[in-house]
């Protein structure tokens, strides 16, 4: 938002601070100033230009778009062809004489245009690099002396100051509010504007009418009517304050009701009153098939329910958002009929998100403008357009307020001002002196332990006793808070035992990811619903008040967030990517109406361009899925998860064969892992292939962690036995291993793959061969040959009844 100082002092007559106190003030109390921006009059790197007067203007007789003028530089009287559209006679510009110097090293030469000779040159504010403004030239103060050095003009008129609002202070979205926090801050004196008006006209009700048929959307509509008006161009003043906040000039009209806006956070709009049907103004929702042309001369089809302005017969503006081609104020208006309101910050927030429009009228009304602000803002703004665009207004204002609410009141507890804040007592009379500086009408109670406070309507943000707190904070000032340890107990005996074992769960998860070259991330819970259906199944739960429409749900999956950060690092050449998240999914419930379920879970992604070159060449090869689940073994062989397989499974957003599901006790599906398929890759852009995974930890909680027990090293020496066979090649790794070890429980305990082949030439069809490593051990005594091939003759008959394996002698 962008403040000047110079429209400050129409509140603050008084201030006389540096721009840097001022803007170490605002900062203090919860208003940070970014930048402070001096607006310097002309800036300098201009020779030979000077202030001088136009006498007289005549059109050129070769050209339909130039004029001659008879200029006067104080010292001689000059002919100067000009193509400007805006000189005139008695205006004071800035005129470079022959030889002048202008930024950029352009020099003034003597010229023949069309046929007239031109003694020098009437400037633009682009042709002084001052702006990129060439619309005509620039008009100088009357007060300029003709004839001095333009440089000699220059000098600070104003200071910007940047300020950084934040969204629940909508009530200094405007130089009006930063006057008022300003006069709290610093003692300054504050003064509201005085308003004169001279009503001229006929009664306003024979003029227009006003009906509102949403009271809800809409609970307060003011309005003017002025008539006789003259559109142009707006003065010299107007459009330099607007320009140094950061807005256009339009016509004298938008200029004054944009200016408003600005000054005091009231939205307003001008109609063109002689093309609203009946003169009669309908605040309504919207109806089937309706369609406006919008000012930006865009034809847009109304969803039914949102908020419009509409006449007898269609809508003419949607309201609080933007206004309709079809009732703009055009070069031949005049008469207008000027609108100040109130709307519901969620009708305005719901019109900008269906019609995917913006505007500084929906900012301020999607946060909440003054209720009883409305009127005064109408009343300067029709002042302003009489001073500047002429015309009559009626007697009398529309002000219809269906939606008047009492004053809202707060209590607020001395002590607890000290609980909060932990300070020394703040005395009543210091707690009364900031409530009265910030118009909050304090009461206090008759033995003195509590003060009442009347809210003002502009302050949308005091809902609690805290907030009252906050304000006694930020007014006497952060700094005069002395440090204090917080009461916070060191341990998490205050935590449930699932919230424990939850915590410390999630603690084990991050340092054993850690451990893998892993580096946590945390994305936001909110997707677009094309990334949440890449790797989510079944109903996705939408967000009422989307920030954008890349935000519209509530992630089903955390692996969207993560393969998004892969892309962002991968642009970057990055490309050696190793991530996990903890958070959370959340999914509406099939068949269960609006029950929604919340799952705790982690996530991780590996994504690899190339193997890093190394003094022997290239080191490790190609990363394949049997890498990537090592490491999710060596994961899960740290939480000491018990009955653990890894079983084929295409999910979705995953490769087919090269993907499955992570199973506990033989039937709990806790999560997913393995190759991110081509399609996917394709979308997002990725190049080297993508490894993820993903894990219900809510699951994993309740059916696959175990304490850890100590065992003590085995006495007696173990020994390896190897079993080689011949198996369909539909039997996987995890059956095979399982058959094995459960063959005799207390003797083997372990089982590996050593070998692997499949081969048409000495294979049949359908068929692999397998060899494991069994390792025997005894707790004991020292295994003998005829124990361990007694074991041995057993797991070979499992797999011969189980998986009709040919054992290989």
């Amino acid at each position: 938002m962008k403040i000047s100082l110079n429209i400050l002092g129409k509140f603050l007559p008084d201030l006389s601070k540096p721009p840097g106190e001022i803007a170490e003030a605002l900062t203090m109390g919860g208003l940070e100033v970014e930048e402070i921006i001096p607006v310097r009059a002309y800036p300098s790197g201009t020779t030979g230009v000077v202030v001088a007067q136009v006498n007289l203007v005549e059109k050129h007789p070769q050209a339909d778009r130039l004029s001659v003028c008879e200029v006067n530089d104080g010292q001689n009287l000059h002919r100067v062809v000009c193509g400007a559209p805006n000189v005139k006679a008695g205006i004071k510009y800035p005129f470079a004489r022959i030889g002048a110097k202008l930024p950029g090293g352009v020099e003034i030469k003597k010229a023949k245009i069309r046929g007239i000779e031109s003694s020098g040159m009437l400037l633009s504010k682009a042709e002084l690099g001052i702006s990129d403004d060439h619309s005509g030239i620039m008009e100088l103060s009357s007060d300029a002396e003709i004839g001095i050095d333009f440089n000699e003009l220059e000098k600070d008129i104003d200071v910007i100051l940047e300020v950084n609002v934040t969204p629940n202070r909508p009530d200094c979205l405007n130089h009006l509010g930063i006057a008022r926090e300003l006069s709290v801050l610093s003692g300054v004196n504050f003064v509201l504007p005085q308003i004169k008006l001279k009503e001229e006209g006929p009664d306003i009700l024979e003029s227009a009418r006003v009906g509102i048929l949403a009271p809800g959307a809409c609970p307060r509509y003011c309005g003017r009517v002025i008539s006789g008006v003259k559109i142009g161009e707006s003065p010299a003043w107007l459009k330099e304050d607007l320009g140094r906040i950061g807005q256009r000039s339009i016509n004298n009209i938008v200029d004054a009701t944009n200016y408003v806006l600005f000054l005091l956070g009231q939205p307003l709009h001008a109609f063109d009153l002689s093309q609203i049907q009946g003169r009669e103004i309908v605040i309504r929702e919207t109806r089937a098939g309706e369609k406006l042309i919008t000012i930006d001369h865009a034809e847009r089809e109304l969803p039914p329910g949102i908020l419009v302005i509409a006449d007898r017969e269609r809508p003419v503006a949607l309201a609080g958002v933007m206004g309709g081609a079809e009732t703009e104020v055009r070069d031949d208006t005049s008469e207008i009929f000027l609108e100040s309101a109130w709307f519901n910050p969620l009708a305005i927030r719901q019109s900008s998100k269906m019609m995917k429009l913006s505007s500084e009228s929906s900012l301020r009304f999607a946060r909440g403008v003054d209720p009883e602000g409305v009127p005064l803002a109408l009343d300067y703004a029709a002042m302003l357009i009489l001073q500047i665009a002429g015309g009559k207004m009626a007697r009398g204002m529309v002000d219809s307020y269906p939606g008047k609410r009492p004053a809202e009141k707060l209590s607020l507890a001395l002590s607890e001002i000290s609980r909060v804040l932990g300070n020394p007592p703040v005395k009543i009379e210091e707690a009364e002196r900031i409530f009265n500086s910030l118009g909050f009408q304090p009461e206090k109670s008759p033995d003195g332990s509590l003060i009442g406070v009347t809210v003002p309507s502009f302050r949308h943000d005091l809902k609690e006793p805290v907030d009252l707190i906050e304000e006694i904070a930020r007014v006497s000032g952060y700094g005069r808070i002395p440090p204090t340890w917080p009461g916070l107990r060191a341990d998490r005996r205050s935590l449930s035992g699932s919230e424990k074992k939850s915590v410390n769960l999630e603690r084990k998860v991050r340092d054993l990811f850690s451990s893998q070259g892993f580096a946590q991330i945390i994305t936001y819970s909110f997707i677009s619903p094309e990334e949440n259906q890449i790797f989510s199944t079944g109903p996705e739960l939408r967000i009422a008040n989307p920030l954008s429409d890349q935000m519209e749900v509530m992630r089903g999956s955390l692996l969207p967030g993560l393969i998004s950060t892969v892309v962002h690092n991968l642009r970057r050449k990055f490309n050696d990517l190793r991530f996990f998240e903890l958070g959370r999914t959340f999914r509406r419930e099939a068949g269960k109406g609006t029950e929604i379920r919340e799952t705790s879970r982690v996530a991780g992604v590996i994504a690899r361009v190339e193997p890093p070159e190394g003094w022997r060449g290239w080191l490790s090869g190609e990363f394949d899925l049997y890498h990537f689940k090592g490491i999710l073994e060596n994961v899960f062989s740290g939480l000491n998860v018990e009955n653990l397989s890894f079983r084929e499974k295409t999910s979705q957003g995953f490769e087919p064969g090269l993907s499955g599901a992570i199973v506990l006790d033989s039937q709990f599906e806790a999560g997913r892992f393995g190759r991110i398929a081509e399609s996917v890759r394709k979308k997002y852009e990725i190049h080297p292939v993508v490894f993820a995974f993903e894990l219900d930890l809510d699951t994993l909680l309740a059916r696959g962690i175990r304490p850890k027990k100590f065992s003590a090293f085995p006495r007696h020496p173990g020994v390896e036995w190897d079993i080689a066979f011949f198996v369909n090649d539909s039997v996987t790794y995890d059956e095979i291993r399982n058959v094995i070890l459960q063959s005799d429980s207390n003797l083997i305990k372990d089982a590996r793959l050593i070998d692997l082949y499949r081969g048409k030439e000495q294979l049949a069809a359908g068929k692999k061969s397998m060899a494991f490593r069994i390792y025997y051990l005894s707790p004991d005594h020292t295994l003998t040959d005829e124990e361990v091939r007694a074991v041995h003759r057993l797991v070979a008959e499992n797999l011969r009844q189980k998986f009709s394996a040919m054992i290989r002698e």
